[in-house]
């Protein structure tokens, strides 16, 4: 497989892709409209329940890492909601 010579050069023979992602925010910082397709943040706001949420949780001492695969209370919830959405029969088993 040949590389264009634009992708070859984007992060300056960098090996990661943050290379790009910091090139890509001094592009935007300098006027150049940039769509960007890097570390995938997300384009509307957290809902505030979720916030909520998040705050009870480490005012709770929640605040260190879960066990792989997740929190099951947690694992139960989105599978409900995806379920709901989609039709798809999911259970926790099916969620990490």
């Amino acid at each position: 497989m040949h590389l264009s010579q634009r992708i070859t050069t984007l992060n300056g023979g960098g090996s990661d892709g943050w290379g790009v992602f910091y090139r890509a925010r001094q592009m935007i910082a300098e006027g150049t409209a940039v769509t960007e397709l890097t570390i995938g943040e997300h384009d509307i706001r957290t809902h505030p329940s979720i916030l909520a949420a998040m705050d009870r949780a480490a005012t709770g001492g929640h605040t260190g890492y879960a066990m792989v695969p997740g929190i099951a209370a947690l694992r139960d919830t989105v599978a409900a909601r995806i379920q709901a959405r989609t039709g798809v029969p999911t259970t926790r088993d099916n969620i990490l």
